[in-house]
C-alpha cells in the first residue's frame, strides 16, 4: 500500500537523487556506526531523553520509499553501496521534503557532540509534530523524535532552514550504550 504523502519521482528528480547517492551512503556509514542498536541518552539540566535507533528508521530519515517500503532492502543496498534509483521502484515526498532531508543527511554526526546540540520538547509546526527534537546548536539540522513501544525513535531528519523552533535546552551529557 502506497503512502499518500509520497509520489513517483520525475526523470529529472531521479537524476538529482542519483547525485545524492554518495551523501546517502556516507550518512549510512555514520548512522550504522554511531546510531544503530545503541541507546543514546541526551541529558539536559531538566530532562533525560533516551533515543533508540534501528536499521528500519534510516530509509524514512532519507525521505524516500524504496521498493514499496522495503526498509531491509534499502539498508542492505546501502551496506553494499549499490542503490537502485528508478521511477518504478522509488517514491519521494510530495511536499518536497525528500531533497531538504538529503541536503542535510550528512550532518547526523553533529547530533552526537555535547554542548553543540539542544533539545526541544513537544514541537508542532507546519511541517512537523514531534515529542522531541535533538538539534544542532547552529540550527542546521535536527532529528525529530517520537515515542512508541517504550522508547523514543527517530522519525525524521530536519533541515532547520525550513523550520523555526525555540532555543531549547543545551545537552550537557550524552551517554551511548550498546544494545544486544
Amino acid at each position: 500500500m502506497r503512502n499518500s504523502s509520497m509520489r513517483p519521482p520525475t526523470g529529472d528528480e531521479i537524476i538529482k537523487l542519483n547525485r545524492f547517492k554518495k551523501n546517502i551512503l556516507a550518512a549510512w556509514e555514520t548512522y550504522n556506526g554511531s546510531f544503530v542498536n545503541k541507546r543514546i541518552t541526551y541529558v539536559t539540566e531538566s530532562m533525560r531523553i533516551v533515543l533508540i535507533c534501528k536499521k528500519s528508521n534510516f530509509m524514512h530519515l532519507c525521505g524516500i520509499d524504496y521498493f514499496d517500503h522495503n526498509n531491509k532492502r534499502f539498508y542492505s543496498d546501502c551496506k553494499k553501496k549499490h542503490l537502485f534509483f528508478r521511477i518504478d521502484n522509488l517514491m519521494i515526498k510530495k511536499d518536497g521534503n525528500t531533497f531538504r532531508k538529503l541536503k542535510i543527511l550528512g550532518l547526523l554526526d553533529a547530533l552526537l557532540i555535547k554542548d553543540k546540540i539542544r533539545i526541544n520538547g513537544q514541537t508542532i509546526s507546519y511541517y512537523s509534530n514531534y515529542d522531541y527534537i535533538v538539534r544542532s546548536r547552529k540550527s542546521l539540522t535536527g532529528l525529530g523524535c517520537n515515542y512508541g513501544k517504550g522508547y523514543y525513535y527517530p522519525s525524521s531528519i530536519l533541515n532547520l532552514k525550513f523550520e523555526d523552533f525555540n532555543a531549547g535546552e543545551i545537552v550537557k551529557k550524552i551517554i551511548i550504550d550498546e544494545l544486544n
